[in-house]
């Protein structure tokens, strides 16, 4: 059963107005409660039933071709009265049959106003002589007029559900349409519709004839108005009994909310009363809101004001509530109010949420210790929550309360509707559970409900292991100038923060794996550490060959067809380890892979040495051994001895010549020189002898 409960709240100082009554309608009962004291429910307060209130009209299309589905509705009225009365609703019928105009049924012609019927019989008794002998041409009738004369002219109970059923197979005039039968607009209609909180429930589609159907406008408007006003459209095929289980159906989740306001501000004064849900989606308005007093209220009197409401049945808790705000005169004042299942005074409704602090496991501790329990303590119910009191209870040992909050901490008084409070405890966690699961108990006492408990299990861990590191380099010996990578690798897998140390030549000394670039041999340090208080160190060493100097030997010039010795003594120094030889090209070569190789070129040529050690590192030399031809030019010189044969060569190669020297003027100033080549000629030649030279003069020379 739905209960409606009601807290006064003030927002003065001094209260203004007071609920000085409440009702709730739904499903056939009624609960009505009075409020004891301007501020709070007293426990002798009692619930009272009722039966809930639902007024039901008809609008019926009576032109001749709805005469079917009036006969449907006579023969089906009884399953539906059977249905209303199987629940226990207090029900009252009514109805307005139109053409091109209108017919307010009125069942007790004695008392001003139109009033409808609480006798089925009657009711249907008048059904049976309704019957329509119009048969309309114009394809419209005044179906807007007739769900307006419904509303405006009959009696319609104050607290009762108002429920229109209109059925036609027409679309409908309309103010401005030209026919001057209809006073009445689509949103005029609506409007009105809404303002009263009538529901309303259209079953319409054109008939078989003639072939012309309902305009596309007015059918759209029919389902929107019946949708829109929390009712239903139907095609006008659906049989009754589908319809009527529809509005009855409807009529089970109705509700009323109702009060009465007192007027204490010591004055007289309009008062305007104002219903909140505190979920708009589960509480739904069919009345008009805010209800403002049509005349101003004198002091110490009161007003009665309602709300029709549909409640989703799907929602709970403080979805169920809402509050009353009345206003007039400046003054302001409220109303708490639910519909819960338990008790009329609301209920409490705690829960305790504990959370611990996220544990992280070190190589000397875990961290945090002390930890902090915080716990957020909520009242989802429809009353505050007095004298709480919230406790934590060690399950297993290892946990030890040390501060923070007190244990238990006290709490005067928690709000309803989600009010909450939080409590912080600092508990120190002993080294010998390192690795096991501790439990403690959150209570909670207050004086409302039974205790709340709540267990947390924490898995504390252990500690970690101190990490494994392991440093290389990619060449442990490098030449001079090369870089080599530096490498790391670390046990556990984590996110760990690197320091390489010395830093120069480093390409990043935070990196995992930097390069390194080093002027001189160089031992690097890495030092690795987590966030905590694990770390690790580990080195390498990173050495460098000593420089390689080669030597090729002097550059020289032979005569074609001599060789030469290439290379120093030594022909290289330095290095590491073994020297490699390899001279370029390798042609004319004794052997091109030996420090001194003997060289015979037959002609100019210049020998690169590369000297390479065990490591790789490389040096190079060249040398450039010039040829010179035998003989520069011939001349044959006759004495009184023999005949000489000469030939003429330049002054260097003439000096360190075997033979004797003959010193040759040359015309540009210079000094040339012949060497005796061959004294066995038998031919002679004229003593002036001249060569390309242009030789004036000549003597011959002995070492």
């Amino acid at each position: 059963m739905a209960i409606i409960v009601l807290i006064a709240i003030s927002g003065n100082a001094q209260q203004a107005f007071r609920l000085d009554g409440m009702k709730l309608n739904q499903s056939g009962v009624a609960r009505i409660f009075e409020m004891m004291s301007p501020y709070e429910f007293t426990a002798d307060l009692q619930c009272r039933l009722d039966t809930a209130a639902v007024d039901i009209v008809f609008c019926m299309d009576s032109s001749r071709s709805m005469d079917p589905y009036i006969d449907d509705l006579h023969d089906e009225m009884s399953y539906f009265i059977t249905e209303l009365e199987s629940r226990g609703y207090d029900y009252r019928l009514g109805g307005v049959p139109f053409d091109d105009s209108t017919n307010v049924w009125d069942f007790d012609p004695y008392t001003p106003g139109n009033q409808m019927t609480a006798d089925d019989s009657v009711f249907i008794a008048q059904l049976d002589v309704t019957g329509g002998s119009l048969v309309s041409s114009d394809l419209n009738e005044v179906s807007l007029d007739a769900i307006c004369d419904a509303v405006r002219l009959y009696e319609w109970r104050e607290d009762a559900l108002r429920i229109i059923i209109m059925f036609t197979n027409e679309g409908y005039h309309y103010l401005g349409d030209g026919s001057s039968w209809s006073d009445e607009t689509v949103d005029g209609t609506r409007s009105l519709v809404f303002s009263t909180g009538t529901v309303v429930f259209i079953a319409a589609s054109s008939r078989p004839w003639p072939s012309t159907p309902i305009h596309t406008t007015h059918l759209t408007n029919y389902q929107n108005l019946a949708r829109d006003s929390g009712g239903n459209w139907y095609n006008l095929s659906t049989t009754w009994d589908v319809i009527f289980d529809d509005v009855v159906a409807l009529i089970g989740t109705f509700m009323s909310v109702s009060a009465d306001v007192t007027n204490v501000t010591g004055g007289a004064c309009t008062i305007s009363t104002e219903i909140f849900p505190l979920e708009s989606s589960c509480i739904m308005l069919l009345s008009t809101n805010p209800v403002v007093s049509s005349s101003p209220v004198p002091s110490s009197d009161s007003y009665h004001v309602f709300w029709k409401v549909i409640l989703d049945s799907a929602c709970v808790g403080t979805d169920e509530c809402f509050y009353i705000q009345m206003s007039g005169s400046g003054f302001v004042d409220s109303a708490y109010g639910c519909i819960v299942d338990d008790s009329c005074f609301g209920h409490t409704d705690l829960s305790a949420s504990p959370s611990s602090s996220f544990i992280t496991p070190g190589c000397t501790d875990i961290y945090p210790n002390p930890i902090t329990i915080t716990v957020v303590v909520t009242n989802e119910g429809t009353r505050p929550a007095t004298s709480v009191a919230i406790q934590f209870n060690p399950i297993d040992s290892g946990l030890t309360y040390i501060g923070g909050d007190p244990n238990p901490s006290s709490v005067s008084e928690i709000l309803y509707d989600g009010g909450f409070t939080e409590v912080n405890w600092q508990v120190s966690i002993d080294p010998s559970v390192y690795g096991r699961v501790r439990s403690y108990e959150v209570v909670v006492y207050h004086d409302e409900g039974d205790v709340v408990r709540d267990t947390v299990h924490i898995s504390i861990p252990s500690l970690l292991e101190d990490p494994i590191l392991a440093v290389y380099a990619d060449d442990p010996i490098i030449c001079y100038g090369a870089s080599t990578m530096l490498h790391s690798s670390i046990t556990p897998v984590g996110s760990w923060s690197y320091s390489w140390s010395p830093t120069t030549g480093l390409s990043d000394p935070s990196a995992a794996n930097p390069i390194a670039t080093p002027s001189r041999r160089t031992t690097y340090i890495l030092t690795v550490n987590d966030s905590i208080d694990c770390s690790a160190y580990d080195s390498v060493f990173v050495n460098i060959a000593p420089v390689i100097y080669p030597n090729a030997g002097e550059d020289t010039t032979i005569f074609s067809g001599e060789s030469v010795i290439l290379g120093g003594s030594p022909t290289a120094t330095g290095g590491y380890g073994l020297l490699d030889y390899s001279w370029s090209p390798t042609t004319w070569l004794s052997d091109p892979f030996v420090p001194n190789p003997v060289a015979e070129p037959p002609e100019s040529v210049t020998y690169v040495l590369t000297v390479t050690d065990s490591v790789g590192c490389f040096m190079l030399d060249s040398v450039r051994v010039n040829i010179v031809s035998s003989a520069m030019a011939i001349i044959f010189v006759k004495t009184d001895m023999e005949i000489l044969h000469l030939r003429v060569i330049d002054t260097l190669s003439a000096i360190s010549a075997g033979n004797g020297v003959i010193m040759v003027a040359l015309p540009d100033g210079t000094i040339g020189a012949a060497d005796l080549v061959d004294t066995t000629e038998t031919h002679a030649s004229p003593v002036n002898v001249r060569t390309i030279y242009g030789i004036r003069s000549w003597r011959k020379a002995w070492y």
